[in-house]
């Protein structure tokens, strides 16, 4: 009896032991609800001015790439137009009917682009280290609040969706730098940061002021507003830099004031 007693003692451990390995490996493989897996971050490798001041939560909610974004599939890629040695670019030209100046204008797949940085003296409009000699080489900087309506009539400030177009038709991001920086003035070793220009574009570095008033990076970065909105604080920008052979879409704080390339209505 004892013998028996002890052989049911033991089966019935041996159940129970299996019984809650089975409810501990049930609660292991239900539980996912615990584990949390980390939300992607912004993709884009965002050069942005004062931006400490802004959380996901003050972001203004985006359409999907779809619906704001120009495929390259959808562009027709634009047949290179300018070399050093020779220039077969559609070219026209802007008068501005305000103050009389002139401007060079391109026509690039199916846009027209001002050729030059658009340097119509306003409010909230600036010359790089308060240097009028500066504007006539740059173009003058504009806080995004003044970008918005300081185009000729006309042309207009460009959207998100303008510079997608305009960098699918120059080849795609990873080309864009070379394609649209101008032949000079960019800053690096033996005129490496120097551009192919070959759509005729002649994007320029002519820096940027902050929201403080000091001025940075003339020769180094040219930054240029699109209307369209990031966050309340911020717009998308086109970006062209010394250093980099791409060329791409970024954003920067409105308070800021950098370049304004208009493009036809």
């Amino acid at each position: 009896m004892k013998n028996l007693f002890s052989r049911l003692l033991l089966g019935n451990v041996s159940i129970a032991a299996i019984a809650c390995l089975f409810l501990v490996l049930t609660a292991c493989s239900d539980d996912d609800s615990d584990i949390v897996t980390p939300p992607s971050g912004d993709s884009s490798s965002s050069v942005c001015e004062n931006c400490t001041d802004e959380s996901s939560s003050s972001v203004t909610p985006q359409s999907s790439d779809s619906e704001t974004s120009v495929s390259s599939s959808s562009v027709s890629l634009t047949t290179p137009c300018k070399t050093k040695s020779e220039d077969n670019c559609e070219y026209g030209e802007l008068v501005d009917d305000r103050d009389g100046q002139a401007y060079k204008t391109v026509k690039i797949g199916d846009q027209w682009w001002m050729a030059e940085n658009l340097n119509y003296e306003g409010v909230n409009s600036y010359c790089y280290n308060d240097s009028a000699e500066y504007c006539e080489e740059y173009g003058r900087l504009y806080t995004w609040e003044r970008a918005r309506d300081a185009c000729p009539t006309g042309w207009r400030l460009p959207t998100r969706e303008d510079f997608d177009t305009l960098l699918a038709a120059v080849g795609g991001d990873s080309l864009a730098g070379n394609a649209l920086k101008s032949f000079a003035g960019w800053n690096s070793a033996e005129d490496e940061g120097n551009g192919l220009d070959s759509y005729g574009f002649s994007g320029r570095p002519a820096g940027w002021k902050d929201l403080t008033g000091d001025y940075y990076q003339v020769g180094f970065f040219g930054r240029f507003w699109s209307i369209s909105n990031r966050s309340d604080k911020h717009a998308y920008t086109l970006h062209l830099k010394y250093n980099a052979e791409s060329g791409s879409l970024d954003y920067t704080s409105k308070e800021s004031a950098i370049s304004v390339r208009c493009v036809k209505e």
